[in-house]
């Protein structure tokens, strides 16, 4: 079953890959801004909504290595501890496991925290 893309999902994306400066954070490769070859990588799926809009949770991928880290759970896992630390990274499990509805109030207040760190990203770069 396919999860819906909502503008909340659009425009966390955007904020993603404009904070990595629309480059790869795995190989690095650079892209233009807007670029569709660019990926806003879940470690944790979209589905979990208590990590879906997570900055700690989503890293900026080329398609290449975003497809590379879905088929090496292994690799991908010491990335990612590598990439947080051990600490940052208990923490986003902790915050995984954690139920989280998506209630009204709750997608209110993503849309409002990512239009203004985009707004913020968007004035820096």
């Amino acid at each position: 079953m396919k999860i819906k893309v909502t503008k909340l999902d659009r425009l966390f994306s955007k904020l993603v890959r404009q904070l990595a400066g629309w480059t790869c954070a795995r190989c690095l490769t650079k892209y233009h801004e807007g670029s569709r070859g660019l990926h806003a990588s879940h470690y944790f799926g979209r589905r979990a909504v208590s990590t879906r809009w997570l900055l700690s949770n989503v890293t900026a991928l080329c398609m290449g290595c975003h497809l590379y880290m879905d088929g090496h759970p292994h690799e991908h896992y010491a990335w990612k501890l590598n990439q947080l630390g051990a600490e940052r990274y208990g923490e986003l499990v902790k915050q995984f496991n954690t139920t989280q509805k998506k209630t009204k109030a709750f997608m209110e207040d993503r849309m409002e925290a990512v239009t203004e760190m985009l707004d913020a990203a968007e004035r820096v770069g």
